[in-house]
């Protein structure tokens, strides 16, 4: 169906986190839709949002951001993030 000249479709089915082997077949079929539930908004924005956390928070994100670019960077986020509070911002 289309709407203002836009094609709409119907929702049939909600599947979370599918196995690997049933998200391939999904992809690979082209008939899925998939909803990441990622922000669509700027670095910026999000940086300003990171920095009214608690201060132990922004400081593990600085020193993951410092190392961008640098051989230290995987080493950093590896052992960095999954120390970090999780914590959401409004």
């Amino acid at each position: 169906m289309k709407k203002n000249g836009v094609q709409l479709y119907a929702f049939v089915d909600f599947q979370y986190k599918p196995d690997k082997k049933t998200a391939v077949s999904y992809f690979e079929s082209g008939h899925h839709a998939w909803n990441v539930g990622y922000f669509v908004t700027t670095p910026q924005f999000l940086w300003d949002q990171y920095k009214s956390l608690p201060q132990i928070f922004i400081r593990g994100y600085h020193a993951i951001v410092d190392a961008w670019h640098t051989g230290r960077f995987t080493d950093q986020l590896n052992a960095i993030y999954p120390t970090l509070e999780k914590n959401s911002f409004r």
